[in-house]
Parts: structure tokens; sequence; C-alpha cells
């Protein structure tokens, strides 16, 4: 009989001895571009909503309650329309335009993908029809979110690492 080889000892010495894969630049930043759609497009959408208890005059604590429920159902009902909309920017992010028009086309995928979630609601629900109305109102708060979460992304493109820093401080 030859000789015995362990496969799983030669799986791990394969393992360990191989170098460790890195993340493209490219892949990092769809990753960042995710996670500021996910974090950021629902607390603004939420603070959006949230102002109107300030604005009609409420006092302090009942628009503050308005304030927090509405970030919290913000992020309930929008995380899912935020990550449809960052891989839309993201494909944006693959071609050469700038920073204000990718935007702008952000901001018109959120409108429609944030405004066919009424109608999907609607469906699910076996009510006939979802109005126009609630289209274009969760539409717009979706359009505003997928515009200032794109143009976040897409501010320091195209600069150096020096030119990053100087703008932080």
């Amino acid at each position: 009989m030859g000789p015995v080889v362990d496969t799983m000892c030669h799986c791990r010495l394969a393992a360990a001895t191989s170098p460790p894969v890195a993340a493209t630049p490219r892949a990092a930043q769809a990753v960042k571009r995710m996670l500021v759609f996910v974090l950021l497009g629902p607390l603004v959408a939420g603070i959006i909503l949230g102002d109107w208890g300030f604005f009609l005059g409420m006092p302090l604590d009942q628009a503050l309650f308005v304030l927090h429920w509405s970030v919290v159902l913000s992020y309930i009902f929008g995380v899912v329309p935020a990550f449809l909309t960052s891989l839309v920017d993201i494909a944006l992010a693959r071609t050469r335009i700038g920073s204000w028009p990718r935007a702008a086309m952000a901001a018109l995928g959120g409108l429609m993908i944030s405004g066919s979630v009424p109608s999907a609601f609607a469906q699910m629900a076996a009510l006939h029809g979802s109005s126009a109305r609630s289209f274009i109102a969760v539409g717009l708060l979706g359009a505003v979110c997928g515009g200032v979460c794109s143009y976040v992304c897409g501010r320091d493109e195209g600069r150096g690492p020096d030119e990053r820093a100087a703008s932080r401080i």
C-alpha cells in the first residue's frame, strides 16, 4: 500500500499559505454606496416626515414623538427601497458621468422604486388601486433621499487622497 495522504491537513496547509484575497476598489465603493443608502436614506426620510410636527406648532413632546416614530417607520419600510436605489446608483457609478447627473438619475430611480411601495402594499392588502397621490408623495420622498445619498457618495470621486483629507478638515 502507498502512503496515506491526509486531505484535511493538506487543505489547511493550502489555505494557510495562500495570499488573502483583497477587495477590489470597485467592490469597496459598491459596499460604501450600499451602506450610505441603507443607513442615511431612511434617516433623511424620517426627518423629512417627522418635521411636520414642528411646522404645525405641536408641543415639543408631541413633535418629538412624531419625529421618533417617523424615523422608526422610515427604517422599517425604507430599507428595501433604499437598497434597491443603491443598486441603481452603483450601476450609474460605473459609467463616467458627473455627480450631479448621477444624483438626478438616482433620484429618478428612487422616485420609481419608492413610489411603487404603496402600490405593492395595496396589491397585497387586496385593495383595488393605489392613488396617484400616494405614488407621488412616497416617490418624491424616495427621490430626495436617493439624490442626497448619491451626492454624498459621489462628492469624493475623482479627487486624490490628499484633497479628500483637506476637504474633511
